[in-house]
């Protein structure tokens, strides 16, 4: 059996249709999905892009807010952001922060303690684990 993509009205992004994630689980999956994509330079092909791919992240944070709390869903907007650049910036170096950020906001989301990203370049509060 084939699966058939149904065809996309125009100016329809290819995700909209796709729903926000509805668990930390499936967000911090997303997450690993969209680093792998991200870091490769490539995304998913139901995604027609680095912007739409990263809008479902944020989509999805926005939904899970309440379960995240304000204070972390601020903090992981943020870290996307910077990581985002670390990997649009290109090179190997480059990359390799983007990866590692965004690995450690899977830790924030889990409630785990980042260990990833560079300590001297760390600026979202205390490293240990989150209680936000």
């Amino acid at each position: 059996m084939r699966w058939f993509r149904r065809s996309k009205e125009p100016g329809e992004k290819r995700s909209q249709g796709r729903p926000p994630r509805e668990t930390l689980s499936q967000l911090s999956d997303q997450l690993s999905a969209l680093r792998l994509y991200a870091t490769e330079g490539d995304f998913a092909p139901w995604y027609e892009g680095a912007e739409e791919a990263y809008d479902h992240f944020r989509r999805s944070m926005a939904h899970l807010c309440g379960k995240l709390g304000e204070n972390k869903y601020l903090k992981l907007c943020e870290m996307l952001e910077q990581a985002r650049k670390h990997i649009e910036a290109g090179g190997i170096d480059n990359i390799k922060l983007g990866s590692w950020l965004m690995q450690d906001m899977s830790e924030v989301i889990r409630n785990g303690a980042p260990f990833a990203y560079p300590p001297d370049m760390w600026r979202w509060g205390e490293r240990g684990p989150a209680n936000d």
